[in-house]
């Protein structure tokens, strides 16, 4: 029996050099393929519903019933539509996001009684903060998008109270949209 002949260096570079370029072809195909048309239909519905909320609050409970109604089944049937994913991390994430929903319920009990106007901006950071975690499985680029929306969303806050909705509409919902369509279109 032969011994097995060990790499040279070079071979092991090149071997290895290769496995990323897969890895880095699988991330961009996980987030321009699933995440990427989520991003794009929330976006959207985000900018949709604080502008209303913003110009016709009256009818902001109307809308927002409309778009997640909208939007919920959209987002499981673009899932459905997506190459299987297949990934020993699955079962994590269905966890984080199951403890991230119980959390999040958590949080605004504790947060009771607050300002009925600050419900959206907490609902949108806490998808923010799935956004931020799901960078760590995915990839940097959506780190750096629910940081970048989160402190957009707490300048709106802090700095204009009275445009709040408009500014996270526009910023934040342009910020999911325009991240959905160069993820889709134009990275690749």
């Amino acid at each position: 029996m032969s011994a097995a002949r060990l790499p040279t260096p070079e071979e092991a570079r090149q071997s290895l050099a290769e496995i990323d370029a897969v890895a880095l072809r699988t991330r961009r195909c996980i987030l321009s393929g699933l995440i990427a048309p989520h991003l794009v239909l929330w976006g959207i519905i985000w900018m949709a519903g604080f502008l209303v909320t913003q110009f016709w609050p009256s009818k902001s409970g109307v809308a927002w019933a409309i778009l997640d109604g909208f939007g919920v089944p959209a987002s499981i049937v673009i899932g459905w539509r997506s190459p299987p994913l297949r990934s020993p991390d699955l079962a994590k994430i269905g966890g984080f996001l199951a403890a991230l929903i119980v959390f999040a319920a958590v949080w605004a009990i504790l947060l009771w009684p607050f300002d009925p106007g600050r419900i959206g901006p907490y609902i949108c950071s806490v998808a923010m903060f799935a956004y931020v975690v799901g960078g760590f499985w995915y990839g940097r680029e959506l780190i750096w998008l629910g940081t970048i929306v989160t402190g957009l969303i707490l300048a709106g806050v802090l700095l204009l109270p009275g445009w709040m909705n408009l500014w996270i509409g526009v910023v934040g919902g342009g910020s999911l949209l325009g991240s959905g369509v160069y993820l889709r279109s134009g990275w690749r």
